[in-house]
């Protein structure tokens, strides 16, 4: 560095540096809410301002064009603050501070909630910008799955769109466009959009399902499909759950991990690899481990103890699971993801993983072709590695 001969010079510009370094940490704040899907994922900064990055294969990243990676956080073009966002496999979707859901990406299975005609037949285009979702209803929050979207209202009704072939809508409907309300009177504390699946849970932690079963989803050694929710997880008690792609995982409330469902890759957590491992009903995950916090992918399951201690099981071809090699490129029980970090919450994605440390700065690790990891690379990375800062 070079030295000032004028001593005032050096202290006017040293106060200036101080001044814009000042400004950029504030500009730089860190995350208040995180949530990531498929191959991309969003955040939010203090002031609901929202940010997305990874794939933005039919505009998931919602900045107004599509199939333009995006390696570090991205400002969604719009001047709408949020509560939470909620990105899906193709499309995302988010809430307003003052309850109102918009959504944008693909739209081929009236998962976006657009106003317009619901017929199966047509062709819908993508939206690449925060388009809102039609009707009244003011949510609580909101959940993105693969091809349709459920939320919650004040009071705890649950509502669905978008594709339910299999009855993921919670109704008799196939597809429409308008948010249905989800039959029965159950009320719900939360609920999850998946992928031909939805499920919620009561207050109280009793978990119910509906939608696809093929793969004992439900947790109650049943294979039946069923468009009215079924109660689930063979009555055990849960603080959240988590839906994979045909696994769902579950925190008890004695802070218990356990899965059910396919078992492909290990990530049940039940000591078996084989593809045909399924859990019919709830299984406690191995190794006696307490955890407040789950989360399940595709091919992986990733949790967090009461210390902040990650720990992942399943595959690990993308280096999901922040482990060096493990036989066969899967952990079919809980391993340590290898960091001194501390974590507050933990979510898994196609191939990899991401983490709010208590520091409030995301980590993630794993595939990273699409810049989904947001450090500004296409590099995977077996270690946690910050995502940039806006």
């Amino acid at each position: 560095m070079k030295k000032f001969l004028n001593i005032g010079l050096k202290v006017s510009i040293g106060a200036g540096m101080l001044m814009a370094a000042l400004a950029h940490s504030q500009a730089a704040a860190p995350w208040t809410f995180f949530a990531t899907r498929s191959d991309h994922s969003c955040a939010l900064v203090a002031g609901g301002t929202a940010y997305c990055w990874g794939n933005n294969q039919s505009g998931v990243l919602g900045k107004g064009n599509e199939d333009e990676i995006s390696k570090v956080p991205t400002l969604v073009k719009t001047d709408l603050k949020f509560s939470s966002i909620s990105p899906g496999i193709n499309h995302t979707c988010a809430v307003t501070t003052v309850g109102k859901a918009y959504c944008w990406g693909r739209n081929d299975r009236f998962q976006l909630g657009m106003a317009g005609a619901d017929d199966p037949r047509a062709s819908y285009p993508s939206m690449f910008v925060p388009t809102p979702v039609r009707g009244d209803l003011v949510f609580t929050s909101i959940s993105a799955g693969y091809f349709h979207t459920c939320g919650l209202v004040a009071g705890g009704k649950a509502y669905c769109w978008g594709a339910g072939y299999n009855g993921e809508l919670g109704s008799d409907i196939q597809a429409t466009s308008v948010p249905t309300a989800v039959k029965g009177n159950i009320v719900f504390a939360s609920v999850i959009a998946g992928r031909s699946l939805s499920c919620g849970l009561t207050a109280g932690g009793e978990a119910y399902c509906w939608g696809s079963n093929g793969s004992n989803q439900f947790g109650d050694g049943t294979t039946i499909d069923n468009f009215k929710p079924q109660l689930a997880g063979n009555g055990i008690l849960f603080s959240s759950i988590s839906l994979g792609e045909l696994h769902v995982c579950g925190i008890s409330k004695d802070n218990k991990a356990y899965c059910w469902g396919s078992g492909r890759k290990g990530k049940l957590g039940n000591g078996s690899a084989l593809d045909n491992s399924q859990n019919p009903k709830p299984l406690e995950v191995l190794g006696k481990y307490t955890f407040t916090s789950i989360s399940a992918s595709i091919r992986h399951t990733c949790a967090l103890t009461p210390a902040g201690k990650a720990y992942c099981w399943g595959s690990n071809a993308n280096m999901q699971l922040g482990v060096p090699g493990v036989p066969d490129d899967q952990a079919p029980e809980p391993v340590a993801v290898n960091t001194q970090l501390v974590f507050s919450s933990i979510y898994t994605a196609n191939g990899f993983t991401c983490a709010i440390a208590t520091s409030k700065h995301i980590y993630c690790w794993g595939y990273n072709a699409f810049g989904q990891l947001g450090d500004d690379s296409t590099k995977s990375r077996i270690r946690p590695d910050q995502v940039e800062l806006p």
